[in-house]
C-alpha cells in the first residue's frame, strides 16, 4: 500500500490537517488523553500538562525551552482535569516563565497531584 503525501500548504494538505484536529478534538472531548509530569533535567523545574499523545508533546517542549524535557509520568486523565488541578497549583506556587505552566519539582507531593504522577516525585 502507497501512502500518497499532499504538498504542504494545498488545499488536500489543509483538509487533511482539519481532519486530524477534529479527530483530537473529539478524542480529547470523549475524555481521552493523559495528564503528564515533564522535567527539564538538571533543573528543578516540572511541567505538568495534559496530551493525547504526552511523549511526543514533550519533545516540543524539549524544542522550545533548549532543553531536554524528560517525561516523568503520565495518568488517564481530560484537559477540565488538568486545568483544575492548574488552579489548584497556582495558588501555592508557579514559576514566572513565558508559555508553559512551570512549576518547582517539589509540587510534584502536592496531595492534588495524581497519585501516578505523585510517585515521580
Amino acid at each position: 500500500m502507497t501512502v500518497r503525501r499532499a504538498k504542504q500548504n494545498s488545499p488536500e494538505h489543509i483538509a487533511l490537517l482539519r481532519i486530524g484536529q477534529r479527530r483530537a478534538h473529539e478524542r480529547r472531548r470523549s475524555g481521552e488523553g493523559f495528564i503528564y509530569a515533564a522535567e527539564l533535567p538538571g533543573t528543578d523545574i516540572v511541567k505538568i500538562g495534559f496530551s493525547l499523545m504526552p511523549e511526543k508533546r514533550v519533545r516540543g517542549v524539549s524544542i522550545r525551552n533548549h532543553a531536554r524535557a524528560q517525561l516523568l509520568a503520565k495518568t488517564p486523565g481530560t484537559e477540565p482535569a488538568e486545568r483544575a488541578l492548574h488552579k489548584i497549583l497556582r495558588e501555592h506556587c508557579r514559576l514566572d516563565l513565558p508559555g508553559f505552566e512551570f512549576y518547582p519539582r517539589s509540587i510534584l507531593s502536592h496531595p492534588a497531584i495524581p497519585a501516578e504522577l505523585r510517585s515521580a516525585a
